[in-house]
């Protein structure tokens, strides 16, 4: 219960890695660079005690369908770096309202269907290139986004639906950010 820090490429390549237990009381704050890419990982859940998710640590990890933040309401995580799922096999995740930023790629190239936000969240940016080449069908932008990054959706020829909540925020669309969309 005492690891704060999963360090960098710990656990990459690690193809026969199918799960991770983090236990109640655990006091993980950080997961490294790289730490969990091209694992053998099909689910996650992290604990409430985490903040940061770095750069690829799960990219290239394709059986990795489900990730869950578990204290929904109560989740620490601030940042998910840049490609931390690339190319991972997540279908559905839910960003947590603690999580004011996420890098570049940070699901690019995964078959996700599903992006939701908790409310209330302090996310201001869909950063470049953020769901390239996803499958998502639908996405609703939170009214506290205020700007959309070049080809955050770019190839995501699924997408046919585009809705921004009420009392939007959103002042900036980057160029390229929807194109090869059916909107």
């Amino acid at each position: 219960a005492g690891l704060r820090v999963i360090q960098s490429s710990f656990f990459r390549g690690c193809q026969t890695l199918t799960s991770v237990l983090f236990e109640a009381g655990n006091v993980l704050e950080e997961i490294g660079d790289s730490a969990f890419y091209d694992t053998g990982l099909t689910s996650i859940e992290f604990p409430p005690s985490l903040q940061r998710i770095n750069s690829w640590a799960f990219a290239h990890s394709g059986a990795l369908e489900n990730v869950s933040f578990v204290a929904r309401n109560a989740s620490s995580v601030e940042h998910i770096g840049y490609g931390a799922f690339y190319c991972a096999g997540i279908k559905s995740v839910e960003i947590p309202r603690s999580v004011s930023s996420i890098g570049d790629n940070v699901f690019a190239g995964t078959p996700l269907e599903l992006i939701t936000f908790e409310a209330n969240g302090s996310l201001s940016q869909i950063s470049h290139k953020a769901f390239m080449n996803t499958r998502l069908r639908s996405v609703e932008i939170p009214r506290w986004v205020t700007s959309i990054e070049s080809y955050a959706f770019y190839g995501c020829s699924s997408l046919t639906l585009l809705t921004f909540e009420s009392n939007s925020s959103l002042t900036d669309i980057k160029e390229y950010a929807f194109r090869g969309t059916n909107i």
